[in-house]
């Protein structure tokens, strides 16, 4: 082993320890890591349809959605139960 494989060593063991100390952690990390992301998941709140498709289906124009980030307001043809969005586009 050379001397520099030595030195890095210790940094290695630090950082696997870092991560195995936030595996420990999971309870407190995972909400914290869903309320820092700006991408989550969002419900369906309510929505706005006129006319049907020519399927039988409901056309829908407008779809609020509440998550993580608060109320997002989209306008598209469907309006799915549970949807993940980018805060950061709206």
């Amino acid at each position: 082993m050379t001397y520099k494989e030595r030195a890095q060593t210790p940094i290695l063991a630090h950082i696997l320890r870092g991560i195995g100390n936030l595996v420990r952690q999971w309870k407190l990390v995972v909400p914290i890591a869903f309320l820092a992301s700006p991408v989550g998941p969002h419900v369906l709140w309510e929505y706005d349809y006129s006319g049907r498709w020519a399927d039988g289906a409901p056309m829908t124009s407008r779809c609020s959605y509440y998550g993580s980030r608060g109320r997002i307001e989209v306008y598209q043809s469907r309006c799915p139960y549970l949807a993940w969005f980018d805060a950061r586009a709206f």
